[in-house]
């Protein structure tokens, strides 16, 4: 069920390909230097493949639009997909974490995110992990397809901006 609703959010936003699964599998890996729970790694995996589900109430004359025509307004409106994710998966039973990832994975780690500003350990582990998972995949897949160039472009920007978006651990 969740693979097949993260498959509805890439076809929903067929410009991204297999965003959802490629959020899931990076995060996979990432998990593998922590020491957590079977139920804390379920529970970032479900998010990574919904992190996005909030965007399928996006209305279609935004996603329609490429970025450099998207107004304020509509950069508020993409902001608030987060919180719509959240609501998503408030009523599925043992989806409560769930939500909180969800709706966390565009915070900041220096407290510059959205949509509630948390920053540092305020932000759940797996909000933290999607969060650098999904910044890699935005630029390395870019084009749809990865090159050793937007790879190398990708990893540089994680660098670079460890500690401010990034967790640099």
């Amino acid at each position: 069920t969740i693979k097949a609703l993260s498959t509805m959010i890439d076809i929903r936003f067929k410009d991204i390909g297999s965003h959802s699964q490629r959020i899931a599998a990076f995060a996979k890996q990432m998990i593998k230097g922590y020491k957590i729970g079977q139920k804390e790694y379920q529970d970032i995996i479900v998010a990574a493949f919904l992190h996005d589900i909030g965007k399928i109430g996006l209305p279609d004359k935004i996603i329609t639009k490429h970025p450099g025509e998207l107004t304020k307004l509509d950069y508020e409106e993409i902001r608030k997909h987060p919180i719509l994710g959240q609501s998503c998966v408030f009523s599925i039973d043992g989806f409560e974490e769930i939500g909180m990832i969800i709706r966390h994975h565009h915070e900041n780690y220096d407290g510059s995110g959205y949509p509630d500003g948390a920053r540092e350990s305020a932000i759940p582990l797996g909000s933290r992990i999607i969060r650098i998972a999904d910044a890699f995949d935005k630029l390395a897949f870019c084009k749809g397809y990865p090159s050793l160039r937007s790879v190398n472009d990708a990893s540089a920007h994680l660098v670079q901006y460890s500690e401010s978006y990034f967790d640099p651990v």
